[in-house]
């Protein structure tokens, strides 16, 4: 199921490797209590990947805009471009 929903836009044999590898996500860490009265200001960049399977690319764009302030990357793709398109992936504009 997972290889299928994560790993659509990977070949079979990248999507099982890669299935057989996740672990549960501990969703704790979103509802800590932090210190920090604002982020830090930093460069930020959001990857919005066209084809994503698990995020809707319209909602992602729009939170990359109306929250963070900031035009989205737009890559071919699924949910996992560090696997499917690596390439593209590194060779975004705002991430070095």
């Amino acid at each position: 199921v997972a290889a299928g929903l994560f790993y659509r836009a990977c070949d079979p044999g990248t999507a099982r490797w890669a299935a057989a590898r996740l672990r549960p996500q501990v969703w704790a860490t979103s509802r800590e209590i932090t210190p920090l009265e604002r982020w830090p200001d930093c460069e930020t960049a959001s990857i919005v990947c066209a084809e994503d399977e698990v995020l809707s690319p319209d909602w992602s764009r729009r939170i990359a805009r109306d929250v963070l302030g900031i035009e989205p990357v737009e890559l071919p793709g699924g949910h996992s471009p560090v696997l499917s398109h690596p390439a593209e992936l590194a060779a975004a504009p705002l991430l070095r």
